[in-house]
Formats: structure tokens, C-alpha cells, sequence
């Protein structure tokens, strides 16, 4: 073998070694961003039933009130339904972020996130309210859009929280023959 085959054998492999490596040599050169889905404004999870005191459902003149007092929920002055209130917290825990759809306030008309276009959800939890607007329906089934009020970005998501939020108040009622029971 000459020496001129040894050299092309040698680069040859360092070559390869470097193609095989360069995944690895990429993250350790650039550090990988954090997602920017990892932090997004519209996180319903950290909401709880333990921690939760009252939830505001508006869309124009009407609102709904979901109170906790006295160890049960209510909506308005009547008790809730408990099993409804409880999947209301699922949903907004199983609330799946899809994208970013907009970070230009003069898009939230066309989404329907604004206080006149869409829900206001107001959340009181810890003495402290987070509101949220939600809006139109996307493209899909369950889809929607969603952004917290002080924050420009928009989001679609999807998950079953826009549909309850429609509800008439009867519907979260606690049913009559079941008051009666007690």
C-alpha cells in the first residue's frame, strides 16, 4: 500500500466520522432554543379545582357564573352540576396547543379573540383573575382559537372547552330530582 492510498483511506474515514458525529458536534456548537410552545400564555392546565374560585363565562351581554362556596360549586345562585364542572377542568387540562397562528394585534378581530367578538373566560384562582378570550372555531373538530388578555399572541388549539362554553346556565344546573334527594 502506498502512502498516497493511506492518506485517502484516512480522510475518507475522518470524513465519515464527521457526517456519523455532526449530529451530536451540531447541539454541542448550537444549544438547542427552547420551544416556544413550552411557555405559551394559554396554559389552562395550572388551573384546578382546588385552586379555582370562581369562573366567568361572558360573550356580549350575557354571563355565566361558576362560583366555589361552601364546599360546592354553583352557577349563579343554584347548585352545579359537579360531574360538569369537573370536565370543564379536563378540558381545560387536555387543551392541546396546536400553533401559533398570530403575534399582530390587528388579527384578533379576524380570529374573534377580542372582548366584543368572543368569549371572555375569566378565571379567579388565588385571589387573582386570568382572562382569556376565545374565539372562532377553526378548520377541524374541536379547534379554536384562544389568547390571554395583555398578550398578543394568538393560538389554535383544540379540545372540548369552546362547546361548554356555549352552555346555557340551565345545563350546568345540578338536575332537580337529585337536589331533592338531599
Amino acid at each position: 500500500m502506498s502512502k498516497q492510498f493511506i492518506k485517502i483511506i484516512a480522510i475518507i474515514f475522518a470524513v465519515l466520522a464527521i457526517i456519523i458525529a455532526w449530529p451530536w458536534l451540531n447541539k454541542v456548537i448550537n444549544p438547542q432554543k427552547t420551544n416556544s410552545m413550552d411557555k405559551v400564555s394559554v396554559n389552562l392546565a395550572q388551573f384546578t379545582p382546588e385552586t379555582v374560585t370562581k369562573i366567568s363565562i361572558k360573550k356580549g351581554n350575557e354571563e355565566k357564573v361558576l362560583s366555589f362556596s361552601n364546599n360546592q360549586w354553583l352557577i349563579g345562585n343554584d347548585e352545579a352540576e359537579m360531574d360538569k364542572v369537573k370536565q370543564l377542568f379536563q378540558d381545560m387540562a387536555n387543551l392541546k396547543i396546536k400553533e401559533m397562528v398570530s403575534e399582530n394585534q390587528d388579527n384578533w378581530k379576524k380570529f374573534e379573540v377580542t372582548a366584543d367578538t368572543g368569549f371572555q373566560l375569566t378565571i379567579t384562582q388565588n385571589g387573582q383573575e386570568s382572562v382569556f378570550f376565545i374565539g372562532k372555531s377553526g378548520t377541524a373538530t374541536d379547534d379554536f382559537y384562544i389568547r390571554k388578555d395583555g398578550i398578543k399572541n394568538v393560538y389554535l388549539v383544540n379540545g372540548g372547552l369552546r362547546d361548554k362554553l356555549g352552555w346555557e346556565e340551565t345545563k350546568w344546573k345540578k338536575a332537580a330530582e337529585s337536589q331533592n334527594k338531599k
